[in-house]
C-alpha cells in the first residue's frame, strides 16, 4: 500500500511538472496605496508576449503554456519598475499577486527590442542621453536618471540607440510627466541592392539619364542607360523619390522591404503651360493677320 501512494505521488508530481496552461493570470497592487493598479504593462520576456491590467490591477495572458520558469517585467508610469525571474504558475495558473510602488525619481524608462513580430528584447543595447553612454540590462531594460534641471524645464534631451547588427535610432524629446516610458524598436542591418530602371511613361519610353533618386534621403542618379543599383543595409519600409528637370516628381514607398528587387522609375514629362499658351496666342494674332488680309481682299474686290 506503501509502495502505491509513494507511484501515486510520483505520477501525480510527474503530471503537474508537465502541466498546460491555457490561461495565465495575476494581480498587480500597491501595498502603499492599499489597491490593485489599473493599466499597468505586464511583459512575459521569455515569450515576447504583453497586456494591460484591468482597472482593478487584474492581467490575463491567452496562450498554452508548461509549467515552467517565467521572468515577468511590470511597467507603469510614476511607478517603480520591476522584474519578477522564475515565476511558476499553480495548477490553476494563477502567477501570484506582484507590488510595485510609486517612484519620485526624474527620469526616462528605456524597453528595447528588435523589429519582430514576438518583440524580442534586446540586452546590452547602448543608449546614449545627452553624451552620456547607458547598456540596457538582460531583459532589454533601463532606467537613465535625468538630474539637470535644464531638462526637466524644457531643454531638448538627445537620444541615440544603437547595437551591433541593428540600424542607429535617434530622436530629441522635452521630458514631461507621463511620457517618460519609451519603446524603441531597432530594426537589423541586412545588405539589400535595390535595382532601378528609370524611363519616360510614354509610348516610347526613352531611358532617362542623371535622374536623381533619393531613397531614405541618401541620393544616387542612374547613368546614360537609365540605370541605378544602390545597396540599403535594412529591411522594412523603405521610401523612395526621383527627381529630373522637366519631369514630374516620382515617390514610392516600398513596404516589407525583405529581398532585392527591380524597381521601374516611371517618370512623366511635364507640360510647360507657358509656352503652350505662348504658342496659342501667337496662333491666334497669326489668325487675326489672316481675318484682317481677308476682309482688306474682300473691300478691295467689291
Amino acid at each position: 500500500m506503501k509502495n502505491l501512494l509513494i507511484i501515486l505521488f510520483t505520477i501525480n508530481l510527474s503530471l503537474c511538472s508537465f502541466a498546460q496552461h491555457d490561461q495565465l493570470y495575476g494581480y498587480v497592487f500597491s501595498e502603499i496605496e492599499k489597491e490593485g493598479l489599473p493599466n499597468v504593462k505586464v511583459v512575459l520576456l521569455s515569450c515576447g508576449i504583453e497586456t494591460y491590467t484591468d482597472t482593478e490591477g487584474k492581467f490575463v495572458i491567452d496562450g498554452r503554456f508548461r509549467n515552467m520558469k517565467l521572468n515577468l517585467c511590470f511597467l507603469k508610469e510614476g511607478y517603480d519598475y520591476i522584474t519578477r525571474e522564475s515565476v511558476f504558475a499553480n495548477p490553476e495558473g494563477s502567477l501570484g499577486q506582484f507590488n510595485i510602488n510609486p517612484s519620485n525619481k526624474q527620469g526616462l524608462w528605456f524597453m528595447i527590442f528588435e523589429n519582430s513580430i514576438n518583440k524580442t528584447m534586446i540586452k546590452d543595447a547602448r543608449i546614449n542621453v545627452n553624451g552620456q553612454e547607458h547598456w540596457t540590462d538582460e531583459y532589454g531594460f533601463k532606467f537613465i536618471p535625468i538630474t539637470d534641471p535644464r531638462y526637466l524645464t524644457g531643454d531638448p534631451i538627445l537620444i541615440t540607440v544603437g547595437k551591433e547588427g541593428y540600424n542607429d535610432y535617434s530622436q530629441k524629446l522635452i521630458y514631461q510627466d507621463g511620457k517618460r516610458a519609451l519603446e524603441i524598436v531597432l530594426t537589423e542591418k541586412t545588405e539589400i541592392v535595390l535595382k532601378f530602371v528609370a524611363q519616360e511613361n510614354s509610348e516610347n519610353g526613352k531611358l532617362l539619364e542623371d535622374v536623381e533618386v533619393s531613397i531614405d534621403g541618401e541620393i544616387h542618379y542612374t547613368d546614360k542607360n537609365g540605370f541605378l543599383k544602390a545597396t540599403v543595409e535594412r529591411s522594412g519600409h523603405i521610401v523612395i523619390t526621383a527627381t529630373k528637370k522637366r519631369y514630374k516628381d516620382y515617390s514610392r514607398t516600398i513596404k516589407n522591404l525583405k529581398i532585392s528587387e527591380i524597381i521601374e522609375l516611371l517618370m512623366d514629362k511635364k507640360f510647360n503651360s507657358k509656352k503652350i499658351m505662348e504658342k496659342v496666342d501667337k496662333g491666334i494674332n497669326q489668325f487675326d493677320k489672316y481675318k484682317r488680309k481677308i476682309d482688306g481682299t474682300k473691300k478691295t474686290g467689291s
